[in-house]
């Protein structure tokens, strides 16, 4: 089962209803948005404290707009330092898409 819970206001009404039984998560920043970034690893802290340390990956979404994107690889870095797994995207180009779940689903392997 996959939930889609989008924006930075459904972040407030999350409920950890939502995450019960959660085996993974799949986190998408809108590399255009800087701020997308602050919510996105807000979203990772509160579902660690709901749901424990479970396989995560983070999609740099919109790579076919990379000339525009407003978070750098030095924004990334602690991402990469925790061992997470960040992947360029485009949902336009359906780019990356598959590399994300297949990222996903062999962390379930180990």
């Amino acid at each position: 089962m996959i939930w889609d819970i989008a924006g930075e206001d459904a972040f407030t009404s999350i409920r950890t209803a939502y995450l019960r039984g959660m085996a993974g998560y799949i986190i998408v920043v809108d590399g255009t948005r800087p701020q997308s970034l602050e919510v996105a690893l807000s979203i990772h802290q509160m579902v660690q404290e709901s749901a424990g340390d479970l396989p995560v990956v983070f999609a740099l979404n919109k790579a076919d707009l990379k000339h525009q994107w407003q978070i750098d690889e030095e924004k990334l870095l602690p991402l990469r330092q925790q061992g997470h797994a960040v992947i360029e995207t485009s949902a336009k180009w359906d780019q990356g898409v598959n590399e994300l779940f297949l990222h996903l689903a062999k962390q379930f392997g180990t």
